[in-house]
């Protein structure tokens, strides 16, 4: 059996992965803490915001693989020295220890620059997500339902 096999990695999203992205973000769990509303998502709608992004020079989209299954993603957005970093985790791998390996790893493998300001936005409730990212360093500050993390680098 390979490393490939035992180990997390992650890739860069491609085309073929829409219909895995668009269950992930319709998930109900996934939903709940989404900060665009609780909403299902459109295939049409889905299908035209996944090639814009995998289109899009500000835009890197990783997705993670353990075990040769796809178990979640990482988004990274960038608009000037800011990027906003976003992720979820397929249902059946939560709880296991994985997203902080995700996170951590998708930040070292996007490598942002001296000066990048990495933020990220999670509803208060969404706790798991909330310890990640002060875990990793980030500092936050609550307004309302929503922590705003920030890291500069």
């Amino acid at each position: 059996m390979n490393s490939k096999n035992r180990k997390l990695f992650c890739r860069k999203a491609k085309l073929k992965d829409t219909k895995l992205f668009y269950i992930w973000t319709n998930e109900i769990q996934a939903r709940k803490y989404s900060l665009s509303g609780k909403k299902h998502i459109s295939w049409n709608s889905h299908k035209k915001w996944f090639k814009k992004k995998l289109l899009s020079k500000n835009c890197t989209l990783f997705v993670f693989i353990k075990k040769n299954t796809e178990i979640g993603q990482v988004r990274f957005d960038k608009k000037n020295k800011t990027v906003t970093i976003s992720y979820s985790i397929a249902k059946k791998f939560r709880e296991k220890g994985l997203g902080k390996k995700m996170f951590r790893l998708a930040i070292n493998k996007y490598k942002p620059k001296n000066d990048n300001v990495l933020v990220g936005r999670v509803r208060r409730a969404n706790l798991p997500s909330v310890k990640i990212f002060e875990s990793s360093g980030f500092i936050s500050n609550s307004k309302g339902k929503i922590h705003y993390f920030k890291k500069v680098f």
